[in-house]
């Protein structure tokens, strides 16, 4: 997975939700995890989810805070992450390419554990805005690799591994499918995020 994995090899992880499984990633501290919201949509709220880590580490999660308007989510793991150096936030628009982060979880549950990493060079991209709920969404589209249902939540990376954006979704734009990233600023300029996670 080379350069594109953080330094702590459990700050990536596999959610599993009672609709389908996504990629998550440790943010800000070991135990909150940043997800797409669509990941973990329509999650029983008596029903845990279930965070997949490297060396078959399952953990319990709870959905924390999930964006009104756009498609990002954080949970809280429910007892001690065995991440130790979760990702950081970095600028809206770096220069040099990017790196689209993920997981492709097995099918099958008997094999939940076993799982292989999605990593893709961002050479090129556009930044695009759009109204969500009065709320101006910044999105980052760029060609997407072959890919699976499993890498939206997963991290999009600015050169030095700092987060710049969550993948959301993929769509086709001209006959050509791209892949889309909302921005984190979303999730950290949001007052609900701070009160949620009481870091104002």
């Amino acid at each position: 997975m080379g350069e594109a994995i953080p330094a702590d090899e459990f700050a990536l992880c596999v959610v599993k939700a009672a609709r389908g499984h996504g990629t998550g990633f440790a943010f800000l501290r070991p135990t909150w995890i940043v997800t797409a919201k669509h990941v973990v949509a329509g999650q029983p709220l008596s029903e845990p989810l279930r965070l997949l880590f490297r060396q078959g580490i399952s953990l319990p999660a709870r959905v924390l805070f999930a964006h009104p308007q756009v498609d990002l989510a954080v949970l809280e793991v429910l007892c001690d992450s065995p991440c130790r150096a979760p990702l950081l936030p970095g600028a809206t628009a770096p220069a040099g390419s990017l790196l689209c982060v993920g997981y492709k979880p097995s099918v099958s549950d008997k094999d939940a554990g076993r799982y292989t990493s999605f990593v893709s060079r961002v050479d090129s991209y556009e930044r695009s805005t759009r109204q969500r709920d009065g709320y101006e969404e910044t999105l980052y589209i760029f060609p997407a690799p072959e890919g699976e249902p499993g890498h939206s939540g997963g991290p999009l990376l600015a050169p030095g591994g700092a987060v710049i954006g969550v993948v959301v979704d993929g769509i086709t734009l001209a006959g050509q499918h791209v892949m889309r990233a909302t921005c984190i600023a979303a999730l950290l300029d949001h007052p609900g995020f701070a009160r949620a996670t009481e870091i104002m």
